[in-house]
């Protein structure tokens, strides 16, 4: 499909360390199979950011698949023509498979291919110290297409905020949907670590480099629970509910853009904002304001 010519053939039967064979990999073979070319040509082929294209390009260049040459600049070249990708002998082949970003995100919140959280949504009624409704609970449905991809569950994993804190739970593996005036799970835990939200006033979103009120900015966090750190929390929220959604927008349909940034076994966390891109009154897109480690 990709790179085809009898004269050079490469063949790699066994890579030295997973790799995920992505569409973003590809596009960047297919960009570079006629000639070399830089980052910043790369990028603007692909439509992405130079930063996302170096990330994926580390394990093409690792693995002998992409050659780096210096003609005054950094070019990138196919190091052959033609490649064969041979799966382990004897291995069943298990159908569509998890990308490793996604699997060392989201552990523990997902363990061995399995759930291992609670999906928490506000409670539709007036509730909380706000007395808000939650309108950004029927985001879970796309938040669960995209875990549902990668991941099974057993027990049924979805509760609202009042149950979980009714039954005390909030010391599990947790992923939170809603900011803290509609989701008091949110509200709680975010008190508990002062951090993101000013719970007295929780439609702003803190982060290191400035101040977030417009309602279509969201965050994606993941850091420790504070009520018992071996466990962790995802955060998906916004200041209002159309920032949740720019929120689940940004984990569910750009996630290679966003876990580039991450690093495994760290508290991290993302504030994007959301756009109507195709003016239809719905936001379908999002750009990434400022992301870090949480400190």
């Amino acid at each position: 499909m990709l790179l085809v010519n009898n004269d050079r053939v490469a063949k790699f039967a066994q890579l030295r360390g997973p790799m995920n064979i992505s569409e973003t990999k590809l596009r960047i073979l297919e960009a570079i199979k006629e000639k070399p070319k830089d980052l910043t040509s790369i990028a603007e082929e692909l439509g992405t950011t130079e930063q996302n294209v170096h990330y994926h390009l580390g394990p093409l260049v690792r693995e002998g698949i992409v050659e780096v040459i210096h003609e005054g600049k950094k070019l990138y070249m196919l190091k052959a023509d033609a490649f064969g990708y041979i799966l382990r002998e004897g291995m069943p082949y298990k159908g569509r498979a998890t990308p490793h970003m996604i699997e060392a995100f989201f552990h523990p919140l997902a363990k061995d291919g399995a759930l291992n959280a609670y999906v928490v949504v506000g409670a539709p009624d007036p509730h909380g110290a706000f007395m808000q409704r939650a309108r950004d609970g029927h985001y879970v449905g796309v938040l669960g297409l995209f875990l549902g991809q990668h991941f099974t569950f057993s027990d049924f994993p979805v509760m609202v905020d009042t149950d979980v804190r009714a039954e005390r739970l909030l010391d599990q593996n947790l992923i939170l949907l809603g900011g803290p005036a509609a989701n008091t799970a949110t509200w709680e835990l975010l008190d508990r670590r002062k951090m993101f939200f000013d719970v007295d006033n929780p439609w702003m979103i803190k982060g290191r480099k400035d101040m977030y009120g417009d309602d279509n900015y969201g965050l994606v966090a993941k850091f420790r629970n504070p009520y018992n750190e071996e466990n962790w929390v995802l955060l998906i929220a916004g200041v209002r509910a159309v920032g949740t959604k720019a929120a689940v927008i940004g984990i569910t349909n750009h996630w290679e853009e966003l876990l580039a940034n991450y690093r495994e076994g760290k508290e991290f966390y993302w504030i994007v904002q959301g756009y109507d891109r195709n003016a239809d009154g719905h936001i379908d897109f999002i750009q990434v304001k400022e992301y870090g480690e949480i400190r």
